[in-house]
C-alpha cells in the first residue's frame, strides 16, 4: 500500500478502492468480472458536433444476483455519452447489467480530479475519485495515472467491482458493518 500511495493513489477518501486492496491482500474475491478490453475516443464532425462512444468487453467471473453461475461468454457493448468518461460509464454498465441485474442500484454521484504533479502540464500524473451511491450508501474508489481517461477508467470499474463485491457480502453476511469474516483477523479500517 505504501507504494501506491507513493504513486499517488490515496485511500482516506476512497473507501471501496481500500476495501478492494484488503481483499486482495487477504486472498479474498475482488471482482465478478474480468476486463478484456476497453475503448473511448471522441470526434467532432463536419457540423461541430461531438460524439463519444466506448466499448468494453467483459468476462463474467464470478455468481450472479441470484447465485448462479454468471456464464462464461464474454459481453461487448459500444456506448455514447457526454464524455469519454460518461461513454465507459455507459458501455460498462451495459455489459454487467445482464449478468449482475443489482448494477441498477448503483449510481455514480460524483467525478473529481486532481493534478497531483505541479508543473507539468497536460502529461501530469492526475489522481481521480469517483463517488458511488448504491441504497443510499456512499463509497469512493480511486484511479490513479498519467492519462486522465486510464485513472478515470480504473476508478470507474473499481466502482462497480466495488459495488458487485458489495453486494455478495451484504446477501452473504460477510463485512457487514465494515467487519471481516472471523478468519481474516481484521476490520476493514484505516485507522
Amino acid at each position: 500500500m505504501k507504494r501506491r500511495e507513493v504513486d499517488g493513489y490515496s485511500y482516506e477518501a476512497a473507501d471501496g478502492s481500500f476495501e478492494l486492496l484488503l481483499r486482495e491482500h487477504l486472498g479474498m474475491p475482488t471482482s465478478a468480472f474480468e476486463v478484456l478490453f476497453w475503448q473511448a475516443s471522441s470526434h467532432q464532425t463536419g457540423d461541430g458536433e461531438v460524439i463519444t462512444t466506448a466499448v468494453v468487453s467483459l468476462h463474467p467471473t464470478g455468481p450472479s444476483v441470484n447465485g448462479s453461475s454468471s456464464g462464461s461468454s464474454a459481453t461487448t457493448v459500444e456506448a455514447t455519452g457526454n464524455g469519454p468518461v460518461h461513454a465507459l460509464d455507459q458501455a460498462l454498465r451495459g455489459a454487467l447489467i445482464d449478468h449482475f441485474p443489482q448494477i441498477a442500484a448503483c449510481h455514480l454521484t460524483d467525478y473529481r480530479v486532481r493534478i497531483l504533479d505541479d508543473g507539468h502540464g497536460t502529461d501530469a500524473t492526475v489522481r481521480v475519485l469517483i463517488d458511488t451511491e448504491i441504497d443510499q450508501h456512499i463509497t469512493a474508489t480511486v484511479g490513479v495515472g498519467t492519462d486522465i481517461i486510464e485513472a478515470s477508467w480504473e476508478a470507474l470499474s473499481d466502482a462497480y467491482r466495488h459495488a458487485l463485491v458489495a453486494s455478495d457480502q451484504f446477501t452473504s453476511g460477510e463485512f457487514i458493518s465494515g467487519q471481516a469474516p472471523a478468519d481474516a483477523g481484521v476490520a476493514l479500517s484505516r485507522s
